[in-house]
C-alpha cells in the first residue's frame, strides 16, 4: 500500500481590484512589502519560497520563513531584513543566493524575486 502526502494550498477570489500602485501597496499584508520572496539553493539550484510571517518582531525586523525537507531533514528559515528594508540575516540555514548575496527588499524586487500580494495593471491608452 502506497502513502500519498499532499499539501494543499487555496486561495481565494478577491472582488475588489485595485486600480493604483498605492492601493496596491495598502492592500499588503504589510504595506509596501511584498508578500513573498524566492531565494535560491546554491547547491541544487531548486527555488524556496519565503512568505512573511513577521510583519515586525521584537527587534523591528520583517521576517519571511520558509519550510523545508532536504536529504530526510526538515527545518525552517528566516530571511530577516531592518525596517528600511535592507539585509539583516538568515538563520537556521541553508546556502541561498539572497542571503549570500546579502539582497535587500530592492534587489530582489529588482531580480524579480518580490512577490505581492495584488498585481496592478494600468489602463492602456
Amino acid at each position: 500500500m502506497k502513502t500519498i502526502h499532499a499539501l494543499i494550498v487555496t486561495t481565494a477570489l478577491i472582488s475588489v481590484i485595485p486600480t493604483s500602485y498605492a492601493e496596491i501597496l495598502s492592500s499588503e499584508l504589510k504595506s509596501g512589502w511584498p508578500s513573498a520572496v524566492i531565494c535560491k539553493d546554491t547547491n541544487d539550484q531548486r527555488e524556496w519560497v519565503f512568505n512573511l510571517t513577521t510583519p515586525k518582531n521584537s527587534n523591528g525586523e520583517t521576517v519571511y520563513s520558509a519550510f523545508y525537507a532536504i536529504n530526510g531533514y526538515a527545518g525552517r528559515a528566516s530571511y530577516k531584513f531592518n525596517s528600511d528594508k535592507s539585509f539583516s540575516q538568515l538563520s537556521n540555514g541553508g546556502s541561498w543566493d539572497c542571503a549570500i548575496n546579502q539582497w535587500s527588499i530592492s534587489d530582489l524586487e529588482a531580480n524579480k524575486r518580490a512577490y505581492y500580494q495584488f498585481y496592478y495593471q494600468p489602463a492602456q491608452p
